[in-house]
């Protein structure tokens, strides 16, 4: 995870330097890695920051690259009130009662809570114009097919009309029922009721 982190945040530094451009130019490239389960051992905090630093001085060397992870499974409501927290609260929240608590605290996170709604109405009327679609497609597709079996029914009780002609004319020239059975597609026991009927 952190190495595959480290690479893209490098890509993203060196795709910024062209042929005329100067170190100096480099823009500032920031990570945020939100996640479920624990990704710091050892910290009981919700909320890293890492940049370049010297951990025995104590000193920043740049923040050229900033690294940020946010821990939803360490977040707890009663214990912090920043924004920061009510924003992993926003992102981890399940349904409308929790999404509707949060918007309470801040007013930033109520309009993103509002553009969710909207968002998420959007979705559900998409959904519902996709399921209509769907099911005229399948009753057109059942239709059609509907058409093709009666087309199929109707050739093959044509067929088999033929057959029994072929069978009676065969029939009276005394041509065994066996024979008459190969030869026309019949069942052996069609063509002996077809003798028998006369």
């Amino acid at each position: 995870m952190w190495e595959r982190v480290a690479f893209y945040d490098s890509k993203m530094i060196s795709e910024q330097i062209g042929k005329s451009e100067r170190y100096k130019d480099i823009k500032q490239v920031i990570s945020i890695v939100i996640t479920e389960e624990e990704s710091i051992p050892g910290s009981p905090n919700y909320h890293h920051r890492f940049t370049m630093y010297d951990s025995v001085n104590r000193v920043e060397l740049t923040d050229i690259i900033e690294v940020h992870t946010l821990e939803l499974c360490r977040i707890k409501p009663e214990e912090n009130d920043d924004r920061l927290q009510y924003w992993m609260e926003f992102i981890k929240a399940e349904g409308e009662i929790e999404l509707e608590t949060v918007a309470l605290r801040d007013p930033l996170i109520r309009k993103a809570v509002v553009r969710l709604m909207e968002l998420s109405s959007d979705e559900k009327a998409r959904m519902l114009y996709e399921l209509r679609e769907k099911e005229r497609m399948d009753i057109e597709s059942r239709e059609e097919e509907a058409r093709g079996i009666g087309r199929i029914e109707g050739r093959m009780e044509g067929e088999k009309s033929t057959a029994v002609f072929i069978a009676r004319n065969l029939l009276r020239k005394r041509i065994p029922t066996d024979e008459i059975a190969e030869v026309t597609g019949l069942s052996l026991e069609e063509v002996e009721e077809l003798h028998n009927a006369g």
